[in-house]
């Protein structure tokens, strides 16, 4: 938590936002299907690439959103479940609280022929076996590309000093 507020008192930095993403797969009735588990850590504070909840609620432990734009891929809804494959092969039934929609990961589901999953970050850690944040996003109040690249450059120098980052 330290290090993120370090991350976002960056110069340049207006707003961060870090996630854990998971690349996995799902049962979809006896076929596997390519999925994407994004654990967003706080749906009511979100301050970059935004996931909007179109229906139901945002998910607790144990429940994720599907994407809106999952229909063909995975077409349940509120309440049903989804069975989701993590580390080794372990299979979790994880109850759908809604739909959500995000452009980056709708796009990419519908591109890359993945089911969109949206969840907390804790059950996006036990679906990938270890816990942490796989995927910073950065507002800048200063776009251009020199300023871009200094931003850049601070946040890889400061995650080499401060984690065990090692290259971005």
């Amino acid at each position: 938590k330290e290090q993120l507020q370090a991350l976002r008192r960056l110069p340049n930095v207006t707003g961060m936002k870090a996630l854990s993403v998971v690349q996995t797969r799902v049962w979809i009735g006896e076929r596997r299907q390519k999925a994407i588990v994004v654990g967003v850590p706080d749906y009511a504070r979100q301050q970059v690439d935004r996931v909007a909840i179109t229906s139901g609620t945002a998910p607790r432990a144990g429940t994720v959103l599907t994407d809106v734009q999952n229909g063909g891929r995975y077409d349940g809804g509120v309440g049903d479940r989804i069975r989701v494959l993590g580390v080794g092969d372990r299979s979790y039934a994880l109850r759908v609280s809604g739909v959500g929609r995000n452009l980056e990961w709708s796009q990419t589901g519908v591109n890359g022929d993945f089911v969109v999953l949206y969840s907390t970050p804790e059950t996006a850690a036990r679906v990938a076996g270890e816990p942490g944040y796989s995927l910073f996003a950065f507002r800048l109040s200063n776009t251009s590309t020199p300023a871009a690249n200094r931003t850049a450059a601070d946040i890889r120098g400061y995650l080499r000093a401060n984690t065990s980052f090692t290259r971005f």
